[in-house]
């Protein structure tokens, strides 16, 4: 959050980025939504602009946050400097967690008000203190001060998560769910690891002690490889500049606690504790931080369970000797034949692996031709399998009927994929959602038999699953193509026409659309058009 404390009328809003501007920066947050949450907050409460300098200059009335409330106009001298001055004062101590002052200066100046009576503004301040008053209600403990990094552990059905509670100038300001992978060696078999029980209590401490004792280094130190990069169970690198807290609590001594806290004080330039055992205030917050952890296990354990289910459902489905391991689907987007991309996704026995997954931007067909694209992608595609760049799927879904489903039969064939089982996703008669029609490739005869999922639901809802992913995919990176698309001017890929001409080409003109209008003549007339050259661009334009 940036305060422009520069400004006759300081602005507060959402930054990113180095803290290149002059004045006040408080964070980082762990999440966008805990910024945007913030400044809702001192929106109502203290009505301290949000707009830019631009459009703040260029005011000659109110605008609507004025209206609803959320703003007090100083563009147009609604507010004295005097009283806005102190609405940003009033900003900043609650950013830096001095809740209590604010509300004590606050009940002083309602009293004044009222026994000076002027019981409207006295109103003002009542609301203000009551909504300051609900937001230390909804942070369910009070008492902790500065910043502090609240670490929850949950382990059962062989997997553990690690909720991370964020704790910023005595204020959550966000949670975050870490599921943990621990090899082997650890020792942590399939069952949960809950029960209550002397010996049973030290072996989960014992538990959750080894999880920590794996997350905390990755987490803080960067020891690990980046979320984007694969597997699911992968924590972030974290950027040392990140907000390291003065305190990190946990529930049970960590082996190796003293190296990773002195390592941080040096990092910091400040001390850096890791509490155990906490008490009061620290402990209400450390079983908050439990209980997400606990919840998020029970969700994820669920959709495992779901996800395996599927999966073997789709094995008796197709008759496989053992449920598939990895599935693919391919799917094209496009608009009017135009900026045509088409999607790879892939699945397995954790749910979408995201980082396996592929775009194809399609070039040098047909507009329109979704045939074409879809033999240009999957020979991209599985070329690079053939050559051992990717693990060969066991099911590939296409989604389209038998022709497109005849067309990827013959490139798999062509690369003698033959162990590939391949089915097609058409769209049923009445082309409602539920209503799809299964294909499977009789690899003999190249044939396409409709399929009888009725018996299978489970494995239905998987396929269709798979391929709204594949849409949902490809979509996104039609979209994308066609912004980019949307921002070039034409004159881009002319020859000879580089930045400069192009630039004096639209200044002259006004814009693409009177480039596009002018004759060559009136192209020859810019500065650096040549005859030959307006020709060439006119020609361009008009092919």
């Amino acid at each position: 959050i940036y305060l422009s404390t520069q400004h006759r009328y300081p602005r507060l809003c959402y930054h990113r980025g180095g803290k290149e501007p002059e004045g006040r920066y408080f964070g980082p947050y762990p999440s966008g939504h805990a910024v945007r949450e913030s400044l809702n907050l001192l929106q109502k409460l203290f009505k301290v602009r949000q707009c830019d300098d631009h459009y703040f200059r260029n005011r000659s009335r109110p605008c609507l946050q004025y209206q609803i409330k959320r703003c007090s106009a100083p563009c147009v001298g609604n507010i004295s400097d005097e009283a806005y001055q102190a609405s940003v004062h009033y900003t900043q101590l609650l950013l830096e967690g001095n809740n209590e002052q604010v509300l004590d200066d606050l009940i002083i100046k309602m009293d004044q008000a009222a026994q000076a009576l002027a019981y409207e503004e006295a109103a003002q301040y009542r609301d203000q203190i009551r909504a300051l008053r609900h937001v230390q209600e909804t942070q369910y403990v009070e008492g902790l001060e500065g910043n502090a990094d609240v670490l929850g552990v949950a382990i059962g059905g062989g997997a553990s998560v690690v909720n991370l509670l964020c704790v910023r100038q005595g204020r959550i300001v966000g949670s975050r769910n870490y599921p943990v992978k621990l090899g082997r060696q650890s020792g942590l078999g399939e069952g949960a690891v809950e029960g209550e029980g002397e010996g049973e209590g030290e072996e989960k401490k014992r538990a959750e002690a080894l999880v920590l004792e794996t997350f905390l280094p990755q987490f803080y130190i960067g020891g690990c490889m980046s979320a984007g990069r694969g597997s699911t169970d992968a924590l972030s690198a974290v950027d040392m500049k990140r907000d390291i807290p003065d305190r990190i609590i946990v529930d049970t001594v960590v082996e190796g606690a003293q190296v990773l806290t002195q390592w941080l004080s040096e990092q910091v330039g400040r001390k850096v504790r890791l509490e155990a055992y906490v008490r009061t205030s620290k402990a209400a917050w450390l079983k908050m931080a439990r209980l997400n952890a606990l919840n998020y296990l029970e969700s994820y354990l669920s959709s495992q369970r779901s996800i395996h289910a599927r999966f073997s459902e789709l094995q008796r489905a197709l008759g496989f000797d053992e449920p598939p391991v990895r599935v693919e689907c391919f799917d094209i987007s496009h608009t009017a034949g135009q900026n045509t991309v088409a999607s790879c996704v892939v699945f397995d026995h954790n749910g979408p692996l995201k980082s396996h997954y592929r775009r194809f931007n399609i070039s040098d067909i047909t507009p329109g031709d979704d045939y074409a694209a879809m033999e240009q992608a999957l020979t991209r595609r599985y070329l690079n399998v053939k050559q051992g760049e990717e693990p060969i799927p066991d099911l590939l879904v296409i989604d389209g009927g038998k022709g497109q489903l005849s067309m990827a039969y013959r490139v798999l064939r062509e690369l003698q994929l033959d162990q590939v089982t391949l089915i097609g996703v058409a769209k049923g008669p009445t082309r409602r959602l539920g209503m799809e029609d299964i294909f499977r490739v009789e690899w003999a005869s190249g044939e396409a038999h409709l399929c009888d999922f009725d018996a299978y639901p489970l494995a239905l809802h998987l396929i269709q699953h798979v391929r709204d992913e594949a849409h949902r995919f490809a979509v996104v990176g039609h979209r994308a193509k066609r912004a980019r698309s949307a921002k070039q001017s034409g004159l881009e890929e002319i020859p000879g026409v580089g930045p400069k001409r192009r630039q004096q080409l639209l200044k002259h003109f006004g814009g693409l659309r009177e480039v596009k209008r002018a004759s060559a003549r009136d192209l020859a007339k810019v500065t650096g058009i040549s005859s030959s050259m307006a020709e060439t661009i006119y020609n361009y334009l008009h092919q």
